[in-house]
């Protein structure tokens, strides 16, 4: 065990042992980190997503900082032991604990005001420069080895602090320091740019392998040793580790980036297009030009309407978690007339607002792709929400007062502008479209509970419908194109090294570090882009949104960005799967409605009963009792304002009803308890039938 240990130690060949120390310590920082990751991401700790940890980190990351703390303390000590070896037997024991007390004070000074900074610093000042003085080296041989270091580590911080963090904050005490000052700023001296970031690392690499020679032949004249016996088995074995798993690892990067082509080669061929921001712009608008100053119009107009819904704010939101709740069922008559004066100041905004609308308008101006991104080019979407909002109003004004003409001259400029946005192609304005077409359904159940409407208004009404449904998957294949487009274009960002930076800093090319040129100092990393790519590509093989393969919208492996796209993609389209259920059920309950004015009764069951996007089955139907909501208008005298109760009951209704994403129909459940506030999934389409017990409508 002795022997053992005096091995392990190199208890009888301290520079031996300190410069086994210095290899570990310089291998390992790189090494181990690598051969983790990979694993990690390889699945191999059944772990998926660092960002997950609920206040505990996970055991395997425990392990693996244990092992390198282990590491590092070991090869410190080899290096400490060599040079309290040297002192002592050159300057006396006295000098030794001077060295070591030294040291340590300003190591702890340094950890205490500046932090995991001053540490590394004083580290570096210390191993670097300091202790070697103690050799008693010719002072060339010292100054080249020491500013070898000091340039090798100050190229390395430079691009790792502009790659990692490109505003460059650090906390010195209690102050925050910008540093892109005094060395962090080389990078404008050397006019580094593109391509010469990776020469400015390797530069730093080259400068830390002479630094680390250059050691050795200092540490091997201390020691009267020949320069060739520092390089023993121990440091030949790190080496030998290190160029194996850096061999490895470069040859599944290329693998890796092989299977990426091929899947996007695969995903262009399924589109039908390439997957390019140029050419996603230059199919779409060979569809249709958009108008930019009509859209600039309707947002003048919108903004003049806001007094319009303002007294209507409180209805908008009923309860947390503050949905859109729209006009009530049930409100006193006080109310109502309050309402319509307040619709009359505003006439003449809402019909212009209105005729705009009257035909089908103009494509709304949008970026195209992960580039062309601009915020500006979503100003048109809370308009459009907005302009659905006032519409919702129109119309159960319109009603109270039995005006169908009007309320369905309404339900037609909802779906003009609707509409607009089946046109586009990124996913915002999709989504921006599901809550303006939920909007819209509940404006037209409530048509249908009214009762005012003639035959003729009903088949509009069904007609509108029909053209939503119909647009709708070409709307999904767009929607896949931008999305496909933006998640290639997103890793072109990553890769020119301006992910997290502003557009302003995007235009000083000093300050950006484009990561695809430093990849084959990280072929890890390089392996793991790769890899995320081709699942990008592979997922994005499907016909809809929906078909992601993801269970419940969580990512089964560990990739960044496939995974933060794709799963917010999965959602999305499960909302877009609802809404075509929500539509198609509509399309139903509109023919069931029909089928009771033409035959004086509701049937009994469905003809042709539409597909329920989720289960492929027939959805569901039935005239009896049903469970619904019923909001009623109330004096808040605390507040003095409106406010919306609302209660759930049980009466008698119409509905057709889709089984919604969990498959299991909560409709029997519905009646027996309903009390119940879980909320149900069930997607369903409903007209509720007046009584003496339940009022609703205007």
């Amino acid at each position: 065990m002795k022997k053992i240990l005096q091995s392990i130690f190199f208890w009888h060949s301290p520079a031996q042992g300190a410069f086994f120390g210095l290899t570990l310590a310089g291998l390992t920082v790189w090494l181990l980190p690598s051969i983790v990751f990979v694993f990690w991401a390889y699945g191999s700790y059944g772990f998926t997503w660092l960002s997950a940890w609920n206040d505990a980190w996970p055991p395997f990351l425990i392990v693996f900082l244990g092992v390198a703390a282990l590491l590092l303390v070991y090869a410190t000590f080899l290096c400490l032991r060599f040079y309290g070896w040297f002192c002592r037997r050159k300057y006396g024991l006295l000098a030794l604990w001077l060295c070591l007390a030294l040291f340590a004070i300003c190591l702890v000074v340094a950890c205490f005001k500046y932090g995991d900074l001053g540490f590394f610093v004083t580290f570096c000042v210390f191993f670097g420069a300091l202790f070697p003085l103690i050799l008693l080296p010719k002072w060339w041989l010292w100054l080249t080895q020491a500013c070898c270091w000091s340039l090798g580590l100050l190229f390395g911080d430079v691009v790792l602090r502009h790659l990692l963090d490109p505003f460059l904050p650090r906390r010195l005490g209690q102050e925050i320091v910008n540093l892109p000052h005094a060395y962090i700023s080389i990078q404008k001296f050397l006019h580094v740019i593109g391509m010469g970031w990776a020469w400015l690392l390797a530069a730093g690499a080259l400068f830390l392998l002479l630094g680390y020679l250059l050691t050795a032949l200092l540490w091997a004249r201390a020691a009267d040793l020949p320069f060739r016996r520092l390089f023993g088995k121990g440091v030949a074995c790190l080496w030998s580790i290190f160029a194996v798993a850096y061999v490895a690892q470069l040859i599944l990067a290329f693998l890796g980036s092989q299977a990426a082509n091929q899947e996007i080669a695969a995903l262009e061929k399924h589109i039908g297009r390439p997957l390019t921001a140029s050419a996603l712009k230059e199919w779409h608008l060979s569809e249709e030009q958009p108008d930019p100053a009509f859209w600039e119009h309707v947002k003048t107009l919108t903004e003049d309407c806001e007094p319009f819904y303002e007294p209507f704010s409180n209805f908008y939101y009923s309860g947390p978690p503050f949905r859109y709740s729209g006009p009530p069922d049930v409100q006193p008559q006080e109310a109502m007339q309050q309402w319509q004066q307040h619709v009359q100041k505003h006439e003449d905004c809402l019909s212009s607002l209105e005729k705009l609308f009257s035909e089908s308008p103009p494509a709304i101006p949008q970026c195209y792709g992960f580039f062309d991104l601009d915020i500006s080019t979503l100003s048109h979407l809370p308009k459009i929400r907005q302009l659905n909002r006032i519409a919702s109003w129109r119309i159960y004004l319109a009603l109270a007062n039995g005006d169908a003409n009007t309320a369905i001259v309404t339900a037609k400029m909802q779906a003009n502008i609707n509409n607009t946005l089946l046109r586009n192609t990124d996913l915002t304005g999709g989504l921006v479209w599901i809550a303006c077409v939920n909007i819209w359904l509940k404006s037209i159940e409530r048509m249908l509970e009214s009762q005012v409407l003639t035959d003729e208004h009903l088949h509009t009404l069904a007609g509108l419908v029909k053209t939503t449904v119909d647009k709708m998957p070409a709307m999904q294949k767009r929607l896949l194109y931008d999305l496909a487009v933006c998640a290639l274009e997103a890793f072109e960002v990553i890769g020119k090294g301006s992910i997290f930076m502003s557009q302003q800093e995007r235009e000083k090319p000093y300050e950006a570090v484009p990561m695809r040129p430093l990849r084959f100092f990280a072929p890890h990393l390089w392996w793991y882009a790769a890899m995320d790519k081709a699942y990008m590509a592979r997922s994005l093989q499907v016909e809809h949104l929906a078909e992601i393969s993801h269970l419940d919208g969580i990512c089964t492996v560990p990739l960044c960005s496939s995974s933060w796209m794709l799963v917010g993609a999965s959602r999305a389209g499960q909302r877009f799967h609802a809404v075509n259920a929500n539509l198609l059920a509509m399309q139903a309950l509109i023919k069931v409605e029909l089928h009771r004015r033409t035959h004086g009764t509701y049937p009994e069951q469905l003809e042709n009963p539409p597909t329920d996007p989720f289960n492929g089955e027939p959805m569901r139907y039935r005239h009896g009792d049903c469970r619904f909501k019923v909001r009623s208008a109330e004096w808040n005298e605390k507040g003095q304002q409106w406010r919306i109760v609302s209660q759930t009951k049980v009466g008698p209704g119409v509905q057709v009803w889709s089984v919604g994403p969990d498959l299991i129909d909560d409709d029997k459940i519905n009646l027996q308890e309903p009390d119940d506030e879980r909320r149900s999934d069930d997607i369903r389409a409903l007209m509720r039938l007046k009584t003496e017990e339940v009022k609703i409508g205007p």
